[in-house]
């Protein structure tokens, strides 16, 4: 028997129409080959800078086991209203108290996916040409201020703009390179404590009417006017339980560096967060802006101190239920205004942002419109000026706390600690 055998069957090589098959399942199994390892890349990003929080709370609590008065820290990252960061930041507290971070392996309380490079005191460091900063340390801690490698720095203390201290004017090549020693020796991040950990409290007081007022002469970010960084006693004293207490989280880009430091490669330009969160405010929506609290404004009045009424005892903070909560005694609903915080990770089609708790835990809370911050339920106007897209509630009291004081007397929705 003869076989036949067709030659079109038998031929070699492929047809045009094979060929483009098979471009065509390269390609596409190229490309979802580069999704997936983008996205494994980002998650694998996420975790890292959850990790990097994790290490910053063991941190938070060795520096407490050391301290006289049990502080997570001695301040912010933030050289004019702390001290000098190689001394006086939760930063040195990590490299130099604890031991936690690194410099020479490059362990460091950084977020790699965050496109900011660092903080905003990274300017003040370096200072301005023909203007001599203005030290906001009371007057009894700025010798804070002049310790460490930024001792020489000139500084004014009394307001005038005339240099009270130090020898070396800001934005010199000499000054420059002494803050790129401190950025090379590992004193840089790019997460922003809350006010919370680095503030507290307020201080506040009885006037001569009986009133009880905040006592706040130089400003919520200024410790003169708070109690200083947190304390296990202010923590285990809160009613506010710890594993919703947010330390420290993701910054958003706020401002940006006046000049080149080399030894990290950190461009004129570069994106930096703030220093901290800013503290308790309320909505204004006639100016759309936030208000602070004023020295001597009144808190709780005359006539209901005498009834042991509290310091917003009759607030509630934002719920599902009432999702604009309730202003209490003045009116106004007093938050933590958290727009600082940013949403730097993006995790699918959604961006989120890490916070770390004060039990030593992570979460992560998403961005529900678009602003890349963290609403925590201000009724503000639509494409509003605080930044905020609007007034949706992105996180709420059983989410994390961002009430005004963590003395705070107000209510609870039900099941916040079930």
């Amino acid at each position: 028997m003869t076989l036949r055998i067709d030659r079109r069957l038998s031929r070699n090589g492929f047809s045009r129409i094979e060929f483009l098959v098979v471009i065509f399942l390269v390609i596409t199994m190229s490309t979802l080959a580069f999704v997936a390892l983008r996205k494994s890349r980002t998650v694998a990003r996420t975790c890292s800078c959850q990790n990097v929080l994790r290490d910053q709370g063991i941190a938070f609590y060795s520096f407490a086991d050391i301290d006289p008065n049990s502080a997570f820290c001695t301040g912010a990252y933030d050289y004019l209203r702390d001290g000098d960061v190689t001394k006086y930041s939760f930063v040195a507290d990590g490299l130099d108290a604890v031991g936690i971070w690194s410099f020479k392996g490059d362990k460091l309380p950084l977020c790699l996916e965050n496109a900011a490079a660092g903080n905003e005191s990274l300017n003040d460091l370096i200072g301005h040409k023909e203007q001599v900063n203005h030290c906001l340390l009371p007057e009894e801690l700025q010798k804070r201020a002049l310790s460490g490698l930024c001792e020489d720095f000139e500084l004014d203390f009394n307001g005038d703009q005339r240099a009270d201290s130090g020898s070396i004017p800001g934005a010199t090549p000499e000054r420059i390179a002494i803050v790129d020693e401190i950025t090379a020796k590992g004193y840089l991040t790019n997460y922003v404590p809350s006010w919370f950990l680095v503030r507290t409290d307020f201080r506040m007081k009885t006037d001569d009417a009986g009133n009880e007022v905040i006592n706040n002469p130089t400003g919520l970010k200024q410790l003169g006017s708070t109690a200083g960084p947190l304390t296990i006693l202010k923590l285990d004293s809160s009613p506010v339980l710890s594993n919703l207490i947010p330390l420290i989280a993701d910054g958003t880009s706020i401002t940006q560096l006046s000049h080149s430091l080399k030894s990290r490669n950190l461009k004129q330009n570069s994106a930096l967060v703030a220093t901290m969160t800013a503290g308790p405010v309320h909505y204004n929506p006639e100016t759309d802006q936030f208000v602070s609290f004023q020295d001597q404004q009144i808190i709780v009045p005359e006539d209901l101190t005498q009834y042991q009424y509290r310091p917003f005892c009759q607030d509630l903070l934002p719920t599902t239920d009432q999702p604009l909560g309730n202003g209490g005694m003045d009116g106004h609903l007093w938050m933590q205004d958290i727009s600082a915080w940013g949403t730097v990770h993006q995790v699918d089609k959604t961006w989120q942002c890490n916070v770390l708790m004060a039990d030593g835990s992570v979460k992560s809370f998403q961005d529900q419109n678009g602003d890349r911050l963290l609403n925590p339920g201000f009724d503000v106007n639509e494409n509003s000026q605080t930044g905020y897209t609007n007034g949706k509630a992105e996180v709420m009291i059983i989410d994390f706390f961002t009430g005004p004081t963590l003395a705070y007397q107000g209510s609870y929705p039900k099941g916040t600690f079930e």
